[in-house]
């Protein structure tokens, strides 16, 4: 079973005081924002080089 017993326990919402020290770690915020960030930007490579792709492909059937 993919995940397992860590996913199970993630998904759990954290006690209050856990909670409250995840979010005063400002470089907890800081990784998981450049990880999002950094997500985004793949997203829009992979957009990018396949509507290149898709312009090449319509120019060679052109020729």
């Amino acid at each position: 079973m993919p995940g397992g017993h860590r996913a199970r326990r993630a998904a759990r919402p954290l006690p209050a005081d856990e909670a409250v020290a995840l979010d005063a770690d400002p470089r907890l915020r800081l990784v998981s924002w450049s990880g999002v960030a950094l997500a985004l930007l793949g997203l829009a490579f992979a957009a990018a080089s396949a509507a290149r792709r898709r312009r090449r492909r319509r120019m060679a059937d052109e020729r």
